[in-house]
């Protein structure tokens, strides 16, 4: 992707998330179609789309699903899926009959290296809930930042009485 492309999504989605807090990826693209792309970077764009499209519909269907109930039956392994990237880099798309032993090793290593980056998240995810819930328990209606700001405060120690109503206001 070109860097000013580039540049400019990051500039929607950043104030798009630090103005409302929240956004939905249409109004982002809305915002960048309506900016002054080239047709270059249009192009660019529609085919970085198409591909995560094409991506997702060759490797998102089982081998169960695209076969008749017989040769279902016939599959040793039907939760398979039909296809998977066996180059990240150029995007290469295989049907699982067709790999070899080292692209079923290579999609495993893939499928390694994700679930383990997903599990490092939702560790963190599950450490700062576990950190924040004393507060979330007593304040089910705040948001996150103002949560963790409240036991950030917790946490500073107390020079005076009145710095306690503080934590609180």
């Amino acid at each position: 992707m070109t860097a000013r492309l580039n540049s400019l999504i990051k500039t929607l989605v950043h104030d798009e998330l630090h103005v409302v807090g929240h956004f939905q990826p249409h109004n982002v693209l809305t915002k960048l179609f309506k900016s002054d792309l080239t047709e270059e970077e249009k192009l660019e764009l529609a085919e970085k789309g198409a591909i995560v499209l094409i991506k997702s519909a060759a490797t998102r269907g089982t081998m169960a699903a695209s076969r008749s109930s017989q040769e279902q039956a016939d599959l040793l392994f039907p939760e398979l899926r039909e296809a998977y990237v066996v180059d990240t880099e150029t995007i290469l798309i295989k049907r699982t009959e067709h790999l070899n032993r080292m692209e079923f090793l290579t999609i495993i290593e893939i499928r390694e290296q994700s679930v383990a980056a997903d599990q490092r998240h939702l560790d963190t995810l599950k450490e700062a809930y576990a950190a924040l819930k004393p507060y979330w328990e007593g304040n089910p209606d705040l948001n996150y930042e103002q949560v963790e700001r409240l036991y950030q405060q917790a946490r500073q120690p107390i020079e005076e009485p009145a710095d306690l109503l503080k934590i609180f206001a």
